[in-house]
């Protein structure tokens, strides 16, 4: 960025912006705070002599330079006096910009500086760039005293990450919209606050929040239980949490209701209103629909408007401020739990199970660290799965043993439970997680047929990334190796016992292409199919003309 006496130049405002955002932005548990965070960031990155931001249902803010000395004070209206006994500046420029949000004024800013007027065309950029960022992050707060006061829940939007900035524009373009709304995410990502920030933000924010979790348990007459959820949000907005779990009698009978007209509504209902829809997904619904896992007609009534929020992998600047607010929230003071080691170590973790994992790792580390900050030594002893001591750590000074390791599951684990999935042998599967048993029963029946991860994730009523997480971290691998273990040491069985084709294995344990077997088979085995039968004989057998 050029260098000038304001320290911001019209060719990188809204970097400017973006930077002084990022700076400001903490999770500050009321709105104040926050505003007067970013009116000093504000003030000393214009060297502004005074100013004020008035944001509608918290009053004005207003602040001016003595000295040195910035004061600040919240007052009843824009414009107000200053502070007592902090005389006046001299303004020489002024700007005024509005916080517009959804088209409408939610706020207003202004700013005064000492006379050079060559700046007012920067500072007014900057303050036009910062106006457009500052007005998702007010409404952020909006839904936080919604969700707390509708749904006794302290929901509320943490960062201030390019990637989920781009969310609050999202919320912000849709609120108003009576269309259905699409939310695809990882699991742990934030589907529901998504939903509930759309309904609280938009006409019919007084109106119900009703919430299907667990879709994939309606059965039986799907129909009349929709029927009563629709019931319930009629009004208001029917949140559907896991569309894709969605069985096919379930989404039949949503496709029922949707063509009768009660799911899309117009401007033009008045009273009791059908309600909105907005459902999330984990998979890619579009794909289910070519596989004939997903009602393609009921796909075409519902994609609307969508969203896919990033996971948290790709939000690593958000980490800092995302603990603070778990902290929070959980009644521990951040600014004394929370240290530089926890930040990095958490930043460099990959978050599979993303925000719902971050906030169950941080509470158990603020709870087992008492009063104490957390450092990495706590990290290694309680959550050591989220980073590893250094190999040379095996011991400690003074006869201590270091903290106890969670190593990565060894390749005879993953080839015991091949053989165990093989062999219909589920006594040991409490020691699994619950969807990773279920993955493994029905891997035991099915493994021989074509089968995709997001298949397999359905049956075991987890999401794919989710599945994919708990194969990496209990068997050591990931789902499509796995399987191809499964298959190959099905093949040495026939193999060893069998005269079948070499062709014929191949198809019965689920190969489609006889040279990916024979390729699998070799880099798994370390040996062809046709040497293995041959080495495998009883003594004196001979099968070398078996094809």
């Amino acid at each position: 960025m050029a260098a000038r006496s304001s320290g911001v130049t019209l060719s990188s405002v809204n970097e400017v912006a973006e930077a002084l955002l990022r700076a400001a932005y903490q999770p500050f548990p009321a709105l104040p705070r926050l505003l007067e965070s970013v009116m000093r960031s504000l003030a000393e990155s214009t060297g502004a002599l005074e100013g004020a931001l008035w944001v509608r249902g918290h009053g004005a803010l207003a602040f001016i330079r003595s000295g040195r000395e910035l004061h600040l004070a919240w007052t009843d209206a824009l414009g107000a006096t200053p502070p007592p006994g902090v005389a006046p500046a001299a303004q020489a420029a002024s700007i005024e910009e509005r916080l517009v949000y959804g088209g409408a004024s939610v706020g207003e800013l202004r700013l005064s500086f000492g006379a050079d007027p060559g700046r007012e065309a920067e500072v007014a950029a900057l303050c036009q760039a910062l106006s457009r960022g500052l007005a998702p992050l007010v409404k952020r707060y909006d839904v936080q005293r919604w969700a707390e006061e509708r749904l006794g829940q302290p929901m509320v939007l943490i960062g201030a990450s390019a990637a989920i900035r781009a969310v609050d524009t999202f919320i912000e373009r849709v609120a108003a919209s009576p269309l259905p709304v699409l939310i695809h995410g990882e699991f742990g990502t934030e589907k529901e606050l998504i939903a509930a920030s759309i309904h609280s933000l938009g006409p019919d924010r007084d109106g119900p929040f009703a919430v299907v979790h667990d879709p994939g348990q309606l059965q039986g007459d799907a129909l009349a239980q929709l029927s009563r959820s629709f019931e319930q949000a009629r009004g208001g907005t029917l949140f559907i949490d896991g569309l894709d779990e969605l069985p096919p009698p379930a989404q039949s009978g949503l496709l029922e209701l949707l063509r009768a007209g009660q799911g899309i509504r117009g401007r033009a209902d008045e009273g009791r209103a059908p309600p909105r829809i907005i459902g999330s997904s984990t998979s890619d619904l579009h794909r289910l629909a070519r596989e004939g896992q997903f009602s393609r007609s009921l796909l075409m009534k519902l994609d609307f408007l969508s969203v896919t929020l990033p996971p948290l992998s790709a939000r690593r600047e958000d980490i800092k401020p995302l603990i603070a607010w778990v902290l929070h929230r959980y009644g521990h003071p951040w600014d004394r739990k929370s240290t530089e080691e926890l930040i990095d170590v958490c930043q460099e973790y990959a978050w599979p199970e993303n925000i719902v994992e971050l906030e169950r790792v941080v509470v158990r580390l603020a709870v087992m660290t008492g009063a104490e900050p957390i450092r990495r030594a706590d990290i290694l002893e309680h959550t050591p799965w989220i980073a590893p001591a250094p190999a040379h750590a095996a011991g400690a000074p003074g006869g201590r043993s270091a903290a106890p390791q969670l190593q990565s599951p060894s390749k005879e684990i993953a080839s015991r439970w091949t053989r165990m999935v093989l062999a219909g042998d589920f006594s040991e599967l409490p020691a699994l997680h619950d969807g990773l048993g279920r993955a493994l029963v029905y891997l035991s029946e099915h493994y021989a047929e074509p089968i995709s991860l997001s298949q397999l994730a359905r049956h075991a009523r987890v999401s794919a990334s989710h599945l994919t997480y708990l194969f990496k971290s209990s068997l050591g691998t990931s789902f499509k190796p796995f399987l191809g273990q499964v298959r190959i040491q099905r093949a040495k069985q026939l193999l060893e016992t069998s005269r079948q084709r070499i062709t014929d294995v191949a198809i019965t344990v689920g190969f489609a292409d006889l040279s990916h077997f024979e390729k699998l088979f070799r880099r798994l085995v370390g040996v062809s199919p046709r040497v293995y039968r041959r080495q495998a004989a009883p003594s004196g057998r001979n099968d070398g003309k078996t094809p």
